[in-house]
């Protein structure tokens, strides 16, 4: 049996869409170390022993490393006093924002939707919401102060954004065996 015009078009239209789908899914792997955007937050990759900014007393130790080829920073911190967290943080491109996503070992979850750098820093938005149903708006900011040093600095309001009181500071301190953090 000969085939039809019909035929021969359907299948040429196939191959096309075949061609198509192979290529969707054979991403470049170098694609995220070379988008400026998901570069932002690199100064933050390292080994960091984090200390009080007015006592210098430690906090803890924080390890920040790139995964999913620079696709995204994977944080793992350990506090002086126990207890432990991650936090998953990559540039989201459909939505054009920076994302965190953090839970530690007590079931602590926050969800940073927003990020952006700006002025030397990465500055994140998010939300918590109590099991009462009460919402905590939180900022979550990283300034790159230089190489060797972040500060990270956590705020939050409770009356929708009118007020901010800061919850949390932590200034890193780049390890001396850390050479650079990349």
């Amino acid at each position: 049996m000969r085939p039809t015009w019909l035929a021969l078009i359907l299948a040429a239209a196939g191959a096309v869409f075949s061609a198509r789908v192979a290529a969707q899914q054979a991403p470049d792997p170098e694609r995220c170390r070379t988008e400026p955007e998901r570069r932002q937050l690199d100064f933050w990759i390292g080994t960091w022993d984090v200390i009080h900014p007015e006592d210098g007393r430690p906090l803890g130790v924080n390890v920040i490393e790139p995964i999913l080829n620079g696709c995204a920073l994977m944080e793992s911190w350990t506090a002086a006093r126990g207890g432990v967290g991650r936090s998953l943080n990559f540039y989201d491109p459909q939505r054009r924002t920076w994302r965190q996503v953090w839970v530690d070992a007590f079931g602590s979850v926050l969800d940073y939707r927003e990020g952006e750098f700006r002025d030397g820093a990465m500055r994140f938005r998010g939300i918590t919401i109590q099991p009462a149903g009460d919402t905590t708006l939180q900022k979550l900011t990283f300034h790159h102060v230089a190489t060797d040093t972040v500060r990270q600095v956590f705020e939050s309001s409770k009356d929708r954004g009118a007020t901010w009181s800061m919850d949390w500071e932590g200034i890193y301190v780049r390890r001396p065996e850390d050479p650079g953090g990349k």
